[in-house]
């Protein structure tokens, strides 16, 4: 388990350090590598949602249990997982900021765009925290997507356009803004029908076995107790008086 914990943190500081230094050469390669790790991270964590996923890599200890923070109630927003919505937010960036290298013309206000969800996304990030400190664990991913966010805010004041967002609102002749919604709505639909479909081939299994006659095997694959100590974390739903 120790050696999980160095492993995650290597990679995570590596990842920062390796967006950091592109984002001094060339602010928008800089932003392009960090959303691309923020992709890598959110859709990672969208995916441990599912039941089939197993034990979480960065899953190490009471202290940095990512399950337990990834699994929350915090964790979804009226049944979605947010890393998923994370992950349309990247795509997004990731797209703006390679389309901004690429085409600069038609994009020379990316940055004033990037610059508006930076400071959305911190100010999400600073409300999860807060979460992982009602829930008692932290999530090691999560942190990472932390310091990704702040490179992205960092990022986006760096290359915003000096006439400020309104003026990149209404400037019709800069595609940024419909690419990055096109681009992150594309994103989170794809990623939430696979989510959707594995979440079925699950429920379809268990019916697949009912219906074979093997109901009893079905049943009780539903009904199976945990094993060991269950630790409750004060967000598990109530029915009745607690």
């Amino acid at each position: 388990m120790e050696g999980n914990l160095s492993l995650v943190l290597g990679c995570v500081l590596t990842g920062w350090l390796i967006s950091a230094g592109l984002m001094w050469k060339d602010r928008r390669l800089g932003l392009a590598a960090a959303a691309t790790m923020g992709l890598v991270v959110s859709f990672y964590l969208g995916w441990q949602h599912l039941d089939g996923a197993g034990s979480s890599i960065c899953s190490i200890n009471e202290t940095f249990d990512c399950d337990k923070v990834n699994r929350s109630a915090w964790s979804e927003l009226y049944g979605v997982p947010i890393s998923f919505i994370g992950t349309a937010f990247y795509s997004a960036v990731l797209t703006a900021s390679g389309l901004g290298l690429s085409k600069p013309d038609g994009y020379k206000r990316a940055g004033s765009f990037i610059l508006a969800g930076g400071l959305i996304s911190v100010a999400y990030s600073a409300f999860l925290a807060w979460a992982s400190v009602q829930l008692g664990a932290w999530c090691l991913f999560c942190i990472s997507l932390y310091g990704i966010n702040l490179l992205i805010l960092a990022g986006g004041w760096w290359s915003r356009h000096p006439d400020g967002f309104v003026a990149a609102v209404r400037d019709k002749s800069d595609r940024t803004l419909s690419t990055m919604l096109t681009s992150g709505l594309l994103v989170f639909v794809v990623v939430m029908a696979w989510y959707n479909m594995q979440k079925g081939g699950a429920v379809a299994e268990v019916a697949k076995a009912t219906a074979g006659g093997n109901s009893t095997d079905a049943y009780a694959q539903l009904m199976e107790q945990p094993g060991g100590v269950v630790t409750l974390d004060g967000t598990e739903p109530v029915l009745g008086n607690p």
